[in-house]
């Protein structure tokens, strides 16, 4: 029976975890093309195209500028995200055309690798052309080259007329071979921790019996001794017997009702410990499996604090797990439904941040206050890179030796909110504020972290909300970003996912 129960488990679990693994890296790959698609000029991409008309114009990387600027930016792409298959972007074939074909084909545009300039993309799935104008995740699907997961984002021109799409590829093959090791993992898990729960029955159950012998034979005693005075005295003694005999008889009615209530104890216990070893379990199981999965693909690019945090988790969640042996309580994890856009406080997302930024705050001793912030219709993770990408700069360009305050102040308009984030930081030169928020544009920095799109993902998301980012600075004294926002309206529905907004800062200025 319990290898039947054992055996149904971790069936059911490797089949979830199968699940989740693939919904987690379509949401991971579908992040990485949007961020890369948002990045791409597709003015510029499709005037390449047109210009180039043949297979194999372009050979090299180098052989273009256009074509070399859109290569590094992939190949930094695939470098932050560790993916082992190159990133590249896809075309149709009637691209240049004035009139469109009714049966197009792709071909391959840019890719992070060397070039394969418009070659075919032979066996495209179904899906590329049916969500081509919005993009979309493709799941589970085969090629001549094999068993893949894709996700896919189109490139827009300045006429919003889609031009190309940005492919994200990935390997099936690994989610299997987690999904086993998890498998493996949860099962050896689960058998000691039936093994505790049975050691801790029978260890209560063997002092119950002991227990309850103590009682009986000390009973036993007191009875016999009260039964050899009565046998010795007169007829008035014997009125005593009888009285002592219905205390006997009532001492043990109570003895086996009291017998009843802890067998009913025993087997509220042991159905308390059947729900504890599966259901009190699952959150943490979870939890664990995660921060297990998350280790093993990107321990090469998390440093030492970042191990030491994973670390962390993994033995808080054993921990937790023998507390729960220890007192017996439970705790259930929500679903939290990230795609439906609702109300966001402002003032959490600065929370949020802070926690984000936690290293870099305490390595600078900076101090971030915040007043008036608005709740506002719309998605949590936008806010959190939006302020994430400001506040982070804030921090890193701070002058030498002055602590970095960073002051964030909203003020309610008649039908919008003024957002302020200012610092005492470098500033930045009127020279470099004329073009600070075009793509690539680093400004005054003189350092190699970040790719200059940071700030144009800022604008990006503000104009989302109906508002425009401003900026005023003054070198030596510090900088000033402010902008307008509106409660974001939306007539479809917006597949974005928090990890979106991770993803956007691998490639922030």
């Amino acid at each position: 029976m319990i290898g039947s129960i054992l055996s149904f488990f971790m069936f059911h679990s490797y089949q979830q975890n199968i699940k989740n693994a693939q919904k987690q890296e379509l949401q991971f790959l579908l992040g990485i093309a949007r961020t890369v698609a948002q990045s791409i000029d597709g003015d510029v991409h499709e005037g390449m195209i047109c210009n180039f008309k043949n297979k194999d114009a372009i050979t090299k990387n180098d052989e273009n500028s256009e074509y070399q600027k859109f290569q590094n930016l992939l190949q930094r792409t695939q470098e932050v995200n560790n993916l082992n298959t190159p990133i590249y972007t896809l075309f149709k074939d009637d691209l240049c055309d004035q009139v469109p074909k009714i049966n197009s084909t792709f071909l391959f545009g840019v890719s992070s690798s060397e070039p394969f300039f418009r070659h075919n993309y032979e066996l495209s799935p179904e899906c590329l052309h049916e969500k081509y104008e919005e993009g979309g995740t493709i799941g589970e699907y085969y090629t001549e080259n094999g068993h893949w997961l894709s996700a896919f984002y189109p490139i827009k021109n300045k006429h919003d007329k889609t031009i190309a799409v940005v492919q994200v590829d990935e390997s099936f093959a690994a989610f299997e071979a987690t999904a086993r090791e998890t498998l493996l993992n949860e099962s050896l898990f689960a058998l000691l921790f039936l093994g505790l729960i049975s050691g801790v029955f029978i260890f209560i159950y063997h002092i119950i019996l002991k227990s309850m012998s103590k009682v009986n034979i000390t009973l036993e005693a007191a009875v016999t001794k009260r039964t050899k005075e009565v046998n010795k005295s007169n007829w008035a003694l014997k009125k005593l017997t009888e009285k002592l005999e219905n205390v006997v008889e009532k001492r043990t009615t109570e003895l086996n009702i009291a017998n009843e209530d802890l067998i009913k104890s025993n087997e509220k216990l042991k159905s308390f410990a059947r729900v504890a070893s599966h259901d009190l379990r699952a959150p943490l199981r979870l939890i664990s499996s995660f921060a297990q999965l998350f280790k093993r693909r990107y321990s090469n690019i998390v440093d030492e604090d970042g191990q030491e945090y994973i670390n962390y988790i993994t033995t808080n969640t054993q921990k937790m797990s023998d507390l729960i042996t220890d007192i017996l309580s439970t705790s259930l994890l929500p679903n939290e439904n990230s795609n439906a856009m609702k109300m966001v406080n402002l003032n959490k997302v600065i929370k949020d941040v802070e926690s984000n930024l936690g290293a870099d705050i305490l390595k600078y001793n900076a101090q971030i206050t915040c007043q008036n912030l608005p709740s506002i219709q719309g998605y949590a993770s936008e806010f959190l890179q939006l302020f994430q990408n400001l506040i982070s700069n804030s921090i890193k360009y701070s002058r030498a030796d002055v602590a970095p305050v960073i002051e964030v102040e909203g003020t309610q308009n008649e039908n919008s909110f003024l957002i302020k984030i200012k610092d005492n930081g470098k500033g930045i030169s009127a020279e470099a504020l004329e073009n600070i928020f075009e793509e690539f544009n680093r400004g005054d920095a003189n350092d190699d972290d970040g790719y200059g799109i940071g700030l144009a993902t800022c604008v990006r998301i503000i104009k989302e909300y109906h508002g425009v980012l401003n900026v005023s600075s003054e070198v030596g004294v510090g900088t000033c970003f402010e902008f307008t926002i509106k409660n974001r309206n939306s007539d479809c529905e917006n597949d974005e996912s928090p990890m979106d907004a991770s993803l956007g800062m691998a490639l922030k200025n």
